[in-house]
This record gives C-alpha cells, sequence and structure tokens, in this order.
C-alpha cells in the first residue's frame, strides 16, 4: 500500500466502468515488478563481488555449513519427543540436558586457537572441518540407534558431539 501515491488512492470512485481499479492494479504490479528486479540485481552485485573476492569454492562451503545448520533445527522436534515421550524426563532435566549439549558453542574462540596453532594433516582448517564431519554423522547415526538413546547420559554426549562438531565448523 505504501508504493501507491495518494493521487491513485483519491481517485477511488472517479470511474464506474473499472478503469481506475485497472491502472491502480498496473502501476501496483509494476512497482512490485521493479522492487523485486531491483533486489535481484542488488544480489547480483553482492555476490559477483563475494565471488571475486573469496572465491566459489569457499562460498560453497560458507553456504554448506550454514545450511546445515539451519536444516539442524528440524531435529529439535524429534529431541523433544525423545526426552519426553522416551526417556521420561521432567523439562528441568531435559533442558539442563541441553543446555550441557550446548556448551561447545560457549567456547567457539577457543577452537579458532586451536585450528590455527595446530594444524592437522598439514592443513589448519579442512583437516578439522572433515574430522568434525565424521564426528557428526558418528553421533547423528548413534542418535538414530534405540541403544544410542537409551539413557540421558548417551544422548547427552551425543548431543554434545553434534553440537561440538557444529560449533568447530562454524569457526574454522
Amino acid at each position: 500500500m505504501s508504493l501507491l501515491s495518494t493521487s491513485m488512492l483519491e481517485n477511488d470512485d472517479e470511474d464506474d466502468d473499472g478503469k481506475a481499479v485497472a491502472s491502480r492494479k498496473t502501476h501496483c504490479i509494476f512497482f512490485q515488478w521493479h522492487y523485486w528486479t531491483t533486489r535481484y540485481y542488488r544480489f547480483r552485485y553482492w555476490y559477483e563481488s563475494m565471488k571475486e573476492t573469496f572465491g566459489t569454492p569457499f562460498l560453497g562451503l560458507v553456504a554448506t555449513v550454514y545450511c546445515v545448520q539451519g536444516l539442524k533445527s528440524f531435529s529439535k522436534l524429534a529431541l523433544n519427543y525423545l526426552l519426553k515421550d522416551v526417556l521420561k524426563l521432567q523439562p528441568t532435566s531435559s533442558q539442563a540436558l541441553i543446555a550441557t549439549a550446548g556448551i561447545p558453542w560457549g567456547i567457539k574462540p577457543l577452537y579458532g586457537i586451536i585450528s590455527d596453532s595446530f594444524p592437522l594433516f598439514g592443513y589448519r582448517r579442512r583437516s578439522y572441518l572433515f574430522v568434525c564431519a565424521v564426528l557428526s554423522i558418528v553421533a547423528h547415526v548413534g542418535l538414530s540407534t534405540k541403544s544410542g538413546t537409551s539413557t540421558a547420559v548417551t544422548v547427552t554426549s551425543l548431543l554434545l558431539v553434534t553440537n561440538l562438531s557444529t560449533a568447530v565448523s562454524d569457526v574454522v
């Protein structure tokens, strides 16, 4: 509504045959089209400058890491079901478990210092990302098995490993 000018809004009841209404719709559609095409070109300019500065492989890596972090939110519903219905934990116990599993996010600067100071297999970043990906896969497979979700301690340790791997890949 803010894209329409006041003169177009004042001419609401001028034409009974629908000409004013059609012109308003056309004008509004033009502004919407212009808005989205401008957004597209701004995004394209930003993307091209980022690609020129950092390169396509790095942008792909960043997009993958943050896509994984976003998709991780889908598992929170299953985690709540696991803690409440399978393990029969009280809300205070489940929150303590989730808070304990979230500790790796609080010490993120440490991961950057470690990866810069102690390279693995000759690489400072790539090897840490690979190790974290493997640990995350193992922990998620463990969470998907019945034996991996039998006690609160195993669930906490597996969630700790998944959060550790995600936090390290976020920093590194």
